[in-house]
């Protein structure tokens, strides 16, 4: 019974995530929390090599000092996107403080927030296990933080959920 539990709640997140940027993405907004306006965290793109449009962008050179870190999540180390609104916060049971998901919305594109999160999440420790053109999936001791973004409608959902690392 024990192991069924996290495949079911791995199944329900997929689901709400889904919904979740499928709303953010057509403008539905909740709570707007508005973060750091952009020029608190500096996030230059690091030279970037010839890709495809699947592959990751570069980091950006981000110092940890200038990352504002999201309140609930700071005893995780875990950064907001400068400039973001946040529109949605939902917990659910995990080892890790408040473990939930988080969604934010900007108008840069998610090419300049994949490469934001590489670099911060670098900065602050974390250790990156994968990442793509529209995600990023780290751990930090206890904790995995997984970033997904999806651009529709002239602005970027940024879906972040952290949960007990694998």
């Amino acid at each position: 019974m024990r192991e069924v539990r996290p495949v079911a709640l791995a199944i329900a997140i997929l689901l709400l995530i889904t919904s979740v940027l499928s709303a953010c993405a057509r403008g539905k907004e909740g709570e707007a929390r508005p973060t750091a306006p952009p020029q608190e965290a500096r996030t230059e793109q690091a030279p970037t090599s010839t890709s495809t449009a699947e592959a990751a962008p570069q980091p950006a050179r981000v110092s940890a000092g200038e990352l504002q870190m999201i309140e609930e999540w700071q005893s995780s180390q875990v950064p907001a996107y400068p400039g973001a609104t946040r529109v949605h916060f939902e917990t659910f049971p995990t080892q890790v403080e408040n473990g939930g998901m988080m969604v934010f919305r900007t108008a840069d594109t998610p090419e300049r927030v994949i490469a934001f999160y590489r670099g911060a999440l670098r900065a602050l420790g974390w250790q990156e296990l994968r990442a793509a053109a529209d995600k990023v999936v780290a751990a930090r001791g206890e904790a995995a933080l997984t970033v997904n973004v999806n651009h529709e409608q002239g602005a970027t959902a940024i879906l972040l959920m952290l949960t007990d690392a694998p």
